[in-house]
């Protein structure tokens, strides 16, 4: 039998499974439908306190379909990359963007379902030096014409940067590089409020995790060294050599987590704290680039030297490896309810990946626990919510 066939009979029977309950009784769909909860489309409808006031404890959180979603400043530590000395330093960090979705909804026993989407971008911090690169007569470029009478024709000087009208290389070396993504989906219970009206939801879920990891190591030198004839020297040409190792780390996380939510409301506001401890296994991948470009003129440096020859390589390598990750997120937030359904809010988070994170670049740079270092990630956030 096929994979492809088999892998249809598996779905085929996940979804009879999913449909039978709703044959024998619809108080066991795990879904709910989309208008079960009437919320009467007015969003912007002015708050009544009163009615807030009024409403059962049990019903002063999130009831019904609600959804939110954050904007996210977020400090994330760098790897321990030992050989950029303080650059590295697991202590230092950067700052980056991001943002945060949850939606979900909650029957009137308590019962409920919510689904997050966590996201930052833009981690990129870099340490890069612009270095001069020895000028040369670029015989591909268009000539310029000028002067009177006969038209006069000049070579044109190759300059690679567009910003510094140079031939220039910028030789970076990363600090903190790459992106994290977070998926999940929980089950939750809504439990009896306590008697001053604080109300806690236990949660149980799946959650899976990308963490990508880009390190660049980059060298330049120059020699007099030759391409033409291997191993020869002479003074009268030149040689230059950039040299970049690129190690991208993939770590893909997969497991299940517990926690809770406990949130207390007074008239407008709502203060709420969340807590989540989770436990995945981490399937590493490891890739690694190293590129060489080497040009070789036909003189030393001087302005409109020509080129003897290039010499370009690339060597790729590819590794893969296990460990198990375990860590915790916890927030801190606060809400303000602007008309009848939708609430201004604002926060703390932090999540940590204890350890099991690959990061860093090649061994013999230095990164000897590449595969075993941590993540930590904390800052404040800022969103708006839809039915409280």
């Amino acid at each position: 039998m096929s994979l492809l066939k088999l892998t249809w009979r598996f779905l085929g029977a996940c979804a009879i499974f999913a449909l039978a309950p709703v044959a024998q009784a619809q108080d066991f769909l795990p879904l709910a439908e989309p208008m079960e909860f009437d919320p009467d489309w007015q969003w912007f409808a002015p708050v009544d306190v009163d009615e807030l006031s009024a409403n059962s404890l049990r019903k002063r959180g999130n009831y019904g379909w609600f959804v939110s979603h954050d904007r996210m400043k977020i400090w994330v530590n760098r790897p321990d990359l030992p050989r950029q000395g303080n650059h590295a330093s697991a202590n230092a960090g950067d700052i980056v963007g991001g943002h945060r979705t949850d939606l979900g909804f909650v029957r009137d026993n308590g019962s409920g379902w919510l689904f997050n989407y966590n996201k930052l971008t833009n981690l990129s911090s870099f340490h890069g030096v612009y270095t001069e690169r020895i000028n040369r007569t670029n015989t591909a470029d268009p000539t310029n014409g000028g002067g009177t009478g006969t038209a006069q024709v000049f070579p044109i000087i190759d300059r690679n940067d567009p910003f510094l009208l140079a031939r220039a290389y910028n030789v970076a070396d990363s600090l903190n590089a790459g992106g994290y993504w977070n998926y999940e989906i929980n089950k939750t219970w809504r439990r009896s409020p306590y008697r001053y009206g604080g109300i806690l939801e236990p949660l149980v879920g799946l959650r899976y995790t990308n963490f990508t990891d880009f390190t660049q190591d980059q060298n330049y030198t120059r020699s007099i060294d030759q391409i033409t004839v291997p191993g020869g020297t002479t003074t009268s040409t030149q040689l230059e050599t950039l040299q970049s190792w690129e190690t991208t780390n993939l770590n893909r996380m997969f497991g299940g987590q517990i926690g809770a939510r406990y949130f207390n409301n007074y008239h407008r506001w709502r203060i709420g704290a969340e807590v989540r401890t989770f436990l995945a296994a981490n399937f590493q991948t490891s890739t690694l680039n190293r590129n060489t470009f080497i040009t070789e003129y036909t003189g030393a440096p001087a302005t409109n030297v020509g080129t003897a020859a290039t010499q370009n390589t690339s060597i790729n390598s590819y590794t893969t490896n296990e460990r198990t990750v375990w860590g915790f997120e916890a927030r801190l937030d606060t809400a303000y309810q602007m008309t009848k359904y939708i609430g201004l809010r604002s926060g703390i988070q932090v999540i940590d990946l204890a350890q099991g994170i690959r990061r860093g670049g090649l061994n013999t740079l230095g990164a000897t626990n590449a595969k075993d270092q941590n993540v930590f990630m904390a800052g404040l956030t800022v969103g708006i919510e839809l039915n409280r």
